[in-house]
């Protein structure tokens, strides 16, 4: 199971399953609410933590949630297993807010508004693949 999202400053402007979840049910809906809730954890070492990559930040069961925080001040989140290296996931950020970056700099495109884009979405598969699958 992979789960990635994007966060504004107020909403969450992007979420893509990479991977289908090996829980079923009511388990696999807790994904999203898991995201949002690391993102107390994660405001609050964003400060104390002289990077864009922050890591491994909040772990439920055989889960980690992973957060890169760009220079706009949105969030991107990676749920993801343990068994995903750091490089990789590093390199998964590094790609997908260089295309995230090209999306916004379309000037019929709002900074704050939902990434609605296939095009979009495509990239970040092809990337999630290269990557994490």
């Amino acid at each position: 199971m992979v789960i990635f999202m994007i966060i504004g400053k107020h909403d969450p402007l992007y979420e893509l399953q990479l991977a289908p979840s090996e829980l079923s049910g009511e388990l696999a809906q807790l994904h999203p609410f898991l995201c949002f809730a690391s993102l107390d954890l994660i405001l609050s070492n964003m400060w104390s933590i002289n990077a864009t990559f922050l890591k491994a930040q909040d772990k439920f069961n055989q889960t980690l949630i992973s957060a890169y925080a760009t220079q706009g001040g949105k969030i991107l989140l990676l749920m993801h297993s343990q068994t995903k290296s750091e490089d990789a996931v590093r390199a998964f950020f590094l790609e997908v807010h260089e295309v995230y970056v090209k999306y916004l700099m379309n000037p019929f495109v709002e900074h704050d508004a939902p990434v609605s884009s296939p095009h979009f979405t495509a990239h970040v598969r092809q990337i999630a693949k290269k990557f994490l699958l």
